[in-house]
Formats: structure tokens, sequence, C-alpha cells
């Protein structure tokens, strides 16, 4: 059996190793789609059609000429901080953590920080289905999965994010979470478990 266990390793590292050579030597493909989250109203299960036009009509646009729609391909994307100043949304997302009230909704991991400065908020990352994601980050979406829920606390502080999202081909498949790991260590986002 431990034969067999090496063998599946080695090809599991070759095929990673693969997977990391194809990217590497490329350009990466991003865009950068602002999100003003005094724009997230009715937050719940349905994303409304207002969001739907004014976030991911955009969203859609990455690969204009590409058949291959962006909700197919494994992506990164990270959420950078405009306004206001990371102590405030640190602070406004730990008083939702506490909220007796907004218990009902899974939340982003929170993590207990001394000094918040970071601009970037949160990092992620999907094998597929980008869209449904960010929809769930903003406040659409089961109330069981864990996310953001922008919707329910980012608009009392006029919050003004920038989200960076990173789209690789749906290949990339689990050998995104190193790169997911790799960013959080580099860039100590505000909310989220990734150590």
């Amino acid at each position: 059996m431990k034969e067999q266990i090496d063998i599946q390793l080695r090809a599991g590292l070759s095929n990673g190793i693969k997977q990391y050579e194809d990217i590497i030597d490329k350009s990466f493909d991003s865009q950068i789609i602002e999100l003003d989250c005094k724009r997230l109203t009715n937050p719940g299960e349905k994303l409304p059609k207002e969001v739907q036009g004014y976030f991911f009509a955009p969203l859609h646009l990455i690969f204009p000429k590409d058949d291959k729609m962006i909700n197919t391909r494994a992506c990164l994307y990270v959420f950078e901080i405009v306004s206001p100043d990371p102590d405030e949304v640190y602070q406004a997302y730990s008083s939702y953590c506490k909220d007796p009230t907004a218990a009902y909704r899974n939340k982003s991991a929170f993590k207990e920080v001394d000094n918040p400065t970071s601009k970037i908020l949160y990092i992620g990352k999907v094998k597929k289905n980008i869209g449904g994601r960010l929809a769930t980050h903003m406040g659409y979406g089961p109330a069981k999965t864990g996310a953001l829920q922008l919707a329910f606390w980012a608009q009392k502080i006029s919050l003004q994010l920038k989200v960076h999202i990173y789209p690789f081909e749906p290949s990339l498949g689990d050998y995104i979470n190193p790169l997911e790991l790799s960013l959080s260590k580099a860039l100590r986002p505000l909310i989220g478990k990734s150590k």
C-alpha cells in the first residue's frame, strides 16, 4: 500500500508542477471592478437586477472574445479597501459579527487584530463560478454559506472596494489553493482564515 501511496503522491506533485509551469511565464490577465457597497440593496437569497447590471455585467466582459465564460474558470480574487480607513472597516465588521441579530448568516472568519492597517479586506479563490461566490460575499445567497455579507454591514460605512479578479484555466482546480495561501501570507487580509 505504501508503494501505491508514494506513486499517487508523485503523480499529484508532477501534475501540480505542470499546472504551475503552464501559467508561470504568462502575464496574468486580471480585471478590477469597483464596488460601491451603498449600491448593495435588498440583501438575501436573490441577487437584485440592479446589482447584476452594475457589478456582474463588467465581470462577464473579462474575456469578451473568449468563448469560455468567466464562471468556468478557476479564479483568485482580492477585495481591496479604497475607503474608509481599514480600522473603521475592521470595527464595522467586528460589530456585525458580534450582533446577535446577524447570527443567522454565516460569516467569513473574523480574527483579532491589534492595529488593523491592511488595505486588503479579503482574499479568496474558486474552482469555478466566480460570479456566484462574489454574489454570496455581497450578501446574496444562502445564509449558511460563509461570506463577507457586505450588504448587511458595509453600507453603513459607505465602504468602497476594488475587486481584483485573476482568472486561470479550469484545469488549475485544486492547485489554486496554494496560490491563495501565498497571497494571504504576503498581503495579510483583515478578514479570513488563511494564514
